[in-house]
């Protein structure tokens, strides 16, 4: 054991400066002083006394006595010596009551020991390596040639006199300088026929510097880097009054090409989500059938009817029957309120004249079915205006009765307009979105609330991992990026 008086002294300056520091910090420099003397000791050497001591000044101010900094010490040469793994040190220093914070600093500082002899070991590689080369040898490193001169690799100029020098090198450390030039006529009938082979792939080279130095054109006129950073920031204001997100930055590499295609590809999204948007307001038309209607926008009371009513005489002429029974129409009628009351939820979402037109083409057909509604009818609005949320939030909002409706099974769920606040993904299990107003919360059994009440979702194991249940579309955003790398990716896009 160390005598008490021998543990006040100061070995070095950094442990008084740890004596007054009752920190995380002290843990650290307790630590670095602590891997120092494991980094300088032999690697079979016993500590001494005098390591001992400055050891335990080293963490006194963070409260380790002289056993546990010998652990602390112990566990920093079998990490860098690679004798012990980080579980067993990891296990035996908290064993030791050793705080966790000089658990952590003490595996940080081995690793950056270990990566520290790694990067010598590699460097001292590399200086031998060279010393094998004889002087004047021509390589390739790191895609340009280089020669060795004065026992150092230096950028080789690629004249006629060095490449002889680079040959003559390659050849062996004895090879003279003026042993090829004393045997010209020998080699002149040989040299001749390689060099006219080499002609043509002499010229690539050049083809390639003139094509390198056209392409270091462009950074030379700032006019026409200006004009592509102008043009690329209005294609940006483009795709965001559409809803579209473009992500990256421009470099000096970038040429009016890249912004061609990425117009091009802009166009492209943005006709595929017209075509979307009039698919959605046109092309799935409500229940008709055959025959003519009464008269164009009203029905046999009198009231106006909503874009292809279902319930006029046409639609009960084929069969689109309004049911007689009083509840059966009651619980019909009672339907399309709730759907006219979940769709008016979302008008504060629409920024685009298509999503509002549509909004109010569905809008009036709810109201013209209010009175008299037809199953056929109630389906297919149910059936548009679940879509339709779906579009606006970006998340597949159950519409339909039951606290577990509306499950977006798979990967993704992501709106077609590209918001990337509107990305929810989840890997294995099912994302299920409730109302956006009302929270049915899921009462089978298996669900139980997350952990902290994030965002007052629950969750239940599933068969590929666990199903999560959200309120609402925005507290499953908001969720997303706490449960896996995945979420937090898809996030960012």
């Amino acid at each position: 054991m160390i005598r008490p008086d021998n543990r006040a002294k100061p070995t070095n300056r950094s442990t008084e400066i740890l004596r007054q520091a009752h920190s995380k910090q002290a843990a650290r420099r307790a630590v670095v002083e602590i891997s120092e003397i494991a980094h300088m000791s032999p690697p079979n050497a016993r500590p001494n006394e005098q390591e001992f001591a400055s050891v335990s000044d080293a963490v006194a101010a963070f409260g380790l006595d002289v056993n546990r900094a010998a652990i602390t010490k112990r566990c920093m040469e079998g990490l860098v010596r690679d004798t012990l793994s980080v579980m067993d040190v990891s296990s035996a220093m908290r064993k030791a009551g050793i705080p966790p914070v000089v658990v952590q600093e003490t595996m940080r500082r081995a690793k950056s020991i270990r990566y520290r002899r790694k990067r010598q070991g590699r460097d001292d590689e590399i200086v031998a390596k060279a010393k094998a080369f004889p002087e004047g040898t021509v390589r390739t490193h790191g895609g340009r040639q280089v020669v060795k001169r004065g026992g150092k690799w230096v950028p080789h100029a690629g004249t006629d006199a060095n490449k002889e020098l680079g040959s003559a090198g390659k050849k062996g450390a004895g090879a003279k300088t003026d042993a090829p030039a004393s045997k010209p006529s020998k080699k002149k009938t040989k040299a001749k026929p390689k060099a006219k082979a080499k002609k043509p792939a002499a010229k690539k080279p050049k083809a390639a510097k003139d094509a390198k130095g056209k392409k270091g054109e462009a950074p030379k006129s700032k006019h026409k880097q200006a004009d592509v950073a102008e043009r690329f920031d209005a294609l940006k204001a483009r795709a965001l009054e559409a809803g579209i997100q473009i992500r990256g930055k421009l470099n000096d590499k970038h040429t009016h090409d890249h912004l061609d295609k990425l117009e091009a590809r802009l166009n492209a999204h943005l006709a595929k989500q017209g075509e979307k948007a009039k698919a959605g307001a046109d092309g799935a038309e409500p229940p008709k059938a055959g025959g003519d209607a009464p008269e164009a926008g009203k029905d046999a009371q009198g009231a106006p009817e909503g874009p292809g009513h279902p319930t006029d005489d046409s639609g009960r002429a084929s069969g689109h029957d309004v049911p007689t029974e009083p509840h059966e129409l009651h619980r019909l009628q009672q339907q399309v309120h709730d759907l006219t009351d979940r769709l008016a939820k979302v008008e504060k979402r629409l920024t685009k004249p298509h999503q509002k037109a549509q909004y109010k083409e569905l809008l009036d057909y709810a109201r013209g079915s209010q009175k008299s509604p037809s199953p056929q009818a109630v389906s297919w609005l149910e059936q548009q205006i679940k879509s339709f949320i779906a579009l606006v939030t970006g998340v597949a909002v159950g519409v339909a009765a039951g606290p577990v409706a509306g499950a977006a099974a798979g990967a993704a769920t992501k709106n077609i307009l590209g918001k990337s606040e509107d990305v929810v993904w989840f890997s294995g299990g099912k994302l299920v979105v409730g109302d956006l107003e009302k929270a049915e919360r899921p009462s089978g059994s298996g669900w139980h609330a997350i952990p902290g009440g994030r965002h007052g979702g629950m969750r239940k194991r599933g068969a590929k991992g666990y199903d999560y249940w959200y309120p609402s579309a925005k507290a499953a955003r908001g969720a997303a990026g706490h449960h896996n790398r995945e979420a937090q990716e898809a996030l960012k896009r």
